[in-house]
This record gives C-alpha cells, structure tokens and sequence, in this order.
C-alpha cells in the first residue's frame, strides 16, 4: 500500500537516518576528490548537506520559538561553538603545512582564503578569484570552504528571516519560504549560463535547497510503509548514479537540483523503521556524526598529498587519502568539535568561555596570514631568479598578453556583450596584405600572438571565446542556449562574410570537438572560398608552471616533474588529426615542440613558456613562432590550403 502522511511537524525528535545520509554525502565529496574518475560528480555531496541544513535549523528554530525559548544569542552562540573550533584548527594547522610544502605566490593566496574564512566570507573570496586562468583548485586547500561560507551566512539570515515573518503571521512562514525558493530557482534558472560561478559560489543561488529542506521541516511531510522504503533506495541510488554521471561541464541546473530532490525523498522518508535500520546503524551513524570534521580534513591533505606526490594521485593513494582523512577527521572530532560544542541541555551562559577559545583561534589565524605573507617573501628572496622568471610570466600576462588578446573586444568573455566586438581594432587590415582571421577559444587567444609573429607578411584578426570550444555554422545557428552558440554565429553570420578575407586559422581544445564538427567548419569555409589551417593541441599539465617552478625552485626540477604530468591523450589526439585530415586541411602540429622525452617549460632565455598549466606567456608565443616559421612557411602551407579546397 502507498499512502503519504502529513502530519504535524516533529521538531524534537532525533532522526538517526539523518546521520546516514551525511554519511552519504561525505563520502560523495571524498571519492570526487580523491581522482577516482567514476565519481566526477561527487561534488553533489554538498548539495545534500545544503538540504540537511535547511531542514535540520529550521526545525530547531521552530522549536524554540514554539516552547518560548528562542535566543538569537544562543543560536548564534551554539553555531559558532559548532562550527568555528575545527574549522579554525583545520586552517591553522593547514597554515602550518603550507608554510614548508607550498611555493610562495600559493603561499599568498592560502593566508587570503585563510582571513576570508574567518570573516565568513569565503564562497565571495573564491567566487572573486575565480575565472579561466585563475590558480588551479589542487593548490587552494581552503577552496572546500565555500561551502561553509555559504552554511554561515545562511545561518546568520535564516532566523532573522524566520522571526521577522512570525512577528507578522505565523501562516505567512510557508508562503515567504516558498516564494523564497522558487525566485532563487528562477534566479539558477536565468543566470546559469552567464554566471557559472556566481551560480556555484554564491548564497542567493543556494537558497532553494535550505528552502527545500525547510519545506519538508515545516510542512512535516513523512512517507511511510512501501512508498517510503521506496523512496529511501531511490533517493540513495539516485545520488551514486549522479556520482557517476554528472561532471564539471554537467548543468549547473541539473547538478543542483536532482540531489535537491533526492534528499528531500530521503528525508522525507528518514523516519521509517526499515530505513532507519540501514542509514542508523551503527557505521553509518558513526561516520555521519564526524562528516563535518572529515570534510574539513579531507581537502587540505588531498591538496597535500598531490604536492608532495608531484602532482600526481593514484587510485590506490585515492583511496589512502581518503581512509587518513577519516582517521584525521575523527580526531579533530573527539578533540577540538565535540569537546567545545555544546549539547543540548547546555545552556551558553555557563560556557562562555568557549566563546574566548574560537576568538582565540581567530586572531592566531589572522596572525598566522600575516606569518606566512613573510615567508613568502623570505622564500622568494633566497631564489630571486627563479622568482624573477616567475613573476616576468606573471607579468607577460596581466600587463602585456591580455591587451594583446584584446579582451572585452575581441577576446569575448560570458559577460560581454556581441556590440562589444570591435572590428577595426580586432581586425586591422592594411588591405596590402593578405588577410586572415583567427577564430576558437582561449588557446586561440594566446597562438594569435605567435602566428602573427611567424607570419609577418599577413594581416591577422582575431575573434576570440574562452571557454567554449569551436561551435560548428549548423550548432551555433539552431542553438541560442548560451553566449558560446552566440558568439559563434555572429562569427559565421556578420563578422567573417563583412570581411575581406583569404583564409582562416582554426584552434581550440580538440578533445571536446570532434572530428565531424571540425569537417563540418572547414567545409564551410571552404564553400566561401577561404583557406583554412588547423593549430594542433599543446600539451596540459596537471599543475600550473610558474607555480611547480617556484615550489621546486629550479625550472629543471619543475620540467622533470611537470613532464611526468603530461596528458599524452593529446599528443595522440593531434597524431588522429593529422591523419584524419591529412586530405582535407594543412595541420599545425605544435606538440612535439613541447614535449619529446621530457617537456620544455622555458625558453633559451629562461623565460617561462606556460603561464598556467596550459597556456602560453608572450615570451612562450614568441619562442612558439619561430618554430612554426620555420617548419611551417606560410607559402607551403597556401599551396596544401588551396589544392585541398579544390577536392573538396
């Protein structure tokens, strides 16, 4: 028999299957974290507690405001009591670490993230930091706090929130929670695909998921019998399989709200016998009460683990990393969070004094940041020059590179706008000399600068999207879903056909296109009588460069390491290129140049080539397009251009 069960709401019972599913959640974040590549979607981990949260404060707030003893002094008392002690002890003793292992410009940005923790702030931290070329997570061993960001300021609006609306009806609090969620929902639905990472980082994107799980807390919806057996398996099975299936380019709408809705089945269903005899028993109830430390734990040591690895996890230390974050967790649990939180029947008047113990961790936190921005310097002052390579690639980018791509112009980003393309500055044509324009995503924005180099009896324009791959004339055309499709068909639409061109140079990430969307591009451009030249991938590495090079100390040390990193997939995906299009279009092989038995990282003048772990300073461009210049002459490659469009 199926039958659902609204009752009144339950808001001082102890849920043992709640544990369970934190149980579940953790251990989602950790196989996602740990490399294992069949749990890329792992990140939903958190999503899940985002629900939990939502139901769990409500209920408590309800609670007290039912029996009259609501104190927003003891609220915010006993989360900070929660909350504060490992998460403080977790980012010293990350401070402490990161003071020997890491290299100074990551040194920097730790005791950054480090203050804006303390400030309850990190998901804004992250979320400003964040971008294309930005420092790569494996080095940012706070980056997991964001979501403790997001938790803290939920914590501090939600019973100010909740209070406001009971002072005005206490029938209004569904109705404000409700309408609450659906505008945030709105907000991921129109905002997703411009906003990425607001979307992922930011509160007011969230705010659907503790809407939901507050729902569940005030409505005091219970499946019972076959229907909550049922959607207990489901709910449960559903997470693992989105474990599976979900990735970092999955949509954020999806992988937002199908764990949303899964731990609200779960939840809904906690209370049931059977279920409960599973998600409460002992094991899970064990790991499910110290997944808050575990979390805190895990990221820092996987972090860790990769540096001093050489940037490098196998699936067996995958898993060694998750069993010491477990045995570190629980310790930080028994004894930092469990003996400074307090229980439930004590009162925070009697222990303020635990309250001087998290102000204590704080200002040593704050202290520390400061320690650590002085061994950074102190580190780059005993290897000046590897920090003068190091910072002239900084340099190369911010100061020099970026006006060369012309961003906001003719490199356009998710925020720009289609009129903010300019055609004369983008393409600057002599009409004195033949005229071709580079076209694809940021690999394309830093070879520009390289191409033009080697081929210096050409005009070249540029019409640049990061991030997005190369869309095809037919994708971009049926397709208005996101700024990529848009930019790209104006390309094809406007841009191309208004310019006098003789050809075009196509590069992008080729691992994510493929070989009948590349024909498909080329034919088009051949039936408008265009030239086209494919550039080949360039090698990725697992870390940033200018980064292993400070860490190392030595741009030999760093090439032997980064070179062990090296992601051959590409190097064979230029060789199925070459051969696939050996008929059709002349292909620019640029890996070899890269990488033979071991990786170049730098030039002749010791100049770094890669900026981060994929991308080209100037000087790496300019090392890039003497070598093209000289295996690929431009008059060569006319000629293949030319006869290989008359075959067509």
């Amino acid at each position: 028999m199926l039958r659902t069960k609204l009752s009144k709401p339950r808001h001082n019972n102890y849920i043992g299957s709640i544990d369970g599913l934190r149980a579940i959640a953790v251990a989602l974040v950790l196989f996602f974290h740990a490399g294992f590549t069949w749990a890329q979607g792992g990140f939903i981990g958190v999503d899940v507690f985002f629900v939990i949260s939502g139901f769990l404060i409500t209920g408590q707030i309800l609670k007290a405001h039912n029996s009259n003893s609501w104190s927003y002094a003891s609220f915010y008392g006993r989360r900070i009591l929660r909350l504060f002690p490992p998460l403080f002890v977790t980012i010293i003793l990350t401070q402490l670490v990161a003071a020997f292992v890491m290299s100074p410009g990551d040194i920097d940005r730790l005791s950054e993230s480090s203050i804006a923790a303390v400030l309850f702030v990190p998901n804004i931290y992250f979320w400003l930091e964040s971008g294309y070329f930005t420092q790569g997570a494996e080095t940012k061993p706070l980056l997991h706090t964001w979501s403790l960001g997001v938790e803290e300021q939920f914590y501090i609006i939600w019973p100010v929130l909740i209070g406001y609306t009971l002072t005005i009806g206490r029938r209004l609090l569904t109705p404000v929670i409700v309408i609450l969620g659906m505008a945030a929902f709105c907000a991921l639905l129109f905002f997703h695909r411009t906003y990425a990472d607001a979307v992922f980082f930011l509160t007011p994107f969230r705010a659907f998921q503790f809407a939901t799980g507050a729902i569940l807390a005030l409505s005091g919806i219970e499946l019972s019998n076959l229907s909550a057996k049922a959607a207990g398996a489901v709910s449960v099975i559903g997470m693992f399989v989105l474990m599976i299936a979900l990735n970092g380019g999955s949509s954020p709408v999806i992988a937002m709200t199908m764990p949303t809705i899964l731990t609200a089945l779960f939840i809904a269903s906690a209370r049931d016998r059977k279920n409960t005899i599973v998600f409460a028993s002992s094991p899970m109830a064990w790991l499910g009460k110290r997944s808050y430390s575990i979390y805190l734990a895990h990221w820092p040591i996987m972090v860790f683990w990769r540096i001093l690895s050489e940037y490098t996890m196998s699936p067996i230390e995958g898993g060694l990393s998750i069993a010491l974050s477990i045995v570190i967790g629980a310790l930080l649990h028994k004894y930092v969070e469990n003996p400074l939180r307090l229980k439930s029947r004590e009162r925070l008047a009697d222990h303020k004094q635990r309250l001087s113990v998290v102000g204590g961790l704080a200002l040593s936190i704050i202290g520390a940041s400061f320690f650590l921005q002085q061994a950074s310097v102190w580190k780059r002052s005993n290897h000046q020059t590897i920090a003068s390579t190091v910072a002239n690639a900084e340099i190369s980018h911010v100061a020099t590179e970026k006006p060369n791509e012309k961003t906001g112009t003719c490199y356009l980003q998710k925020h720009n706008d289609i009129s903010d393309y300019a055609y004369a500055k983008c393409n600057p044509f002599s009409g004195a000399k033949p005229a071709y324009i580079m076209l694809g995503d940021s690999y394309a924005g830093d070879v520009t600068y390289a191409v033009s180099k080697a081929y210096k009896d050409v005009d070249l324009g540029q019409f640049i999207v990061p991030g997005c791959g190369l869309r095809t004339p037919s994708e971009s055309a049926n397709n208005d879903s996101s700024h990529c499709d848009r930019f790209y068909r104006y390309a094809y639409e406007e841009v191309i056909p208004s310019l006098k061109l003789d050809g075009v140079f196509l590069t992008a990430n080729w691992m994510y296109v493929s070989d009948q969307e590349i024909m498909e591009t080329i034919n088009h451009f051949h039936t408008h009588n265009l030239k086209v030249f494919v550039i080949g991938l360039r090698p990725l590495f697992a870390e940033r460069v200018p980064s292993v090079v400070e860490q190392k100390g030595s741009v030999d040390a760093a090439a032997a390491v980064l070179s062990k990193t090296e992601d051959l997939s590409r190097r064979e995906r230029n060789r199925e290129m070459r051969k696939n299009f050996a008929n059709t279009v002349p292909i620019i092989d640029i890996y070899d140049y890269f990488c033979d038995e071991t990786c170049e990282i730098s030039t002749d003048t010791d100049q770094l080539i890669f900026r981060d772990q994929s991308h080209l300073t100037l000087q790496g461009a300019a090392w890039l397009s003497r070598k093209i210049a000289s295996d690929y002459p431009l008059a060569r490659l006319s000629s293949s251009a030319h006869n290989n469009s008359q075959t067509d």
